[in-house]
């Protein structure tokens, strides 16, 4: 199984049901298997906004890496099961200025 396709099944299940995706991450990682704890867990990650899944030295490395220009940041396009396309990644260009003028002829 590649990677593009573990991607897509674990999102899957992240989106399904968002709660035992974490609580398995969090399992996994720490060793913990008793369910309450968990259910706790999640409980107080849902409830802090700064809580993250992942160490957050991997923002540092990844920072590190993509000044080195080691990191192409490609969208990433998955076809939902509604049909509906997600993008994620920076899909923006160059931006143009564009000056416009409103009816009393000031500019914006």
């Amino acid at each position: 199984m590649d990677y593009k396709t573990i991607r897509d099944k674990i999102g899957d299940i992240a989106n399904d049901n968002h709660r035992d995706f974490v609580k398995a991450v969090i399992s996994i990682e720490k060793g913990i298997n008793d369910e309450s704890a968990l259910d706790r867990l999640y409980d107080s990650y849902m409830e802090n906004d700064a809580a993250n899944l992942l160490n957050e030295e991997f923002d540092v490395m990844i920072e590190e890496i993509r000044e080195q220009g080691q990191v192409k940041d490609i969208p990433y396009i998955r076809k939902e099961k509604d049909e509906l396309v997600d993008i994620v990644g920076n899909i923006a260009g160059k931006v143009d200025v564009v000056e416009r003028e409103i009816g009393n002829c000031e500019t914006y």
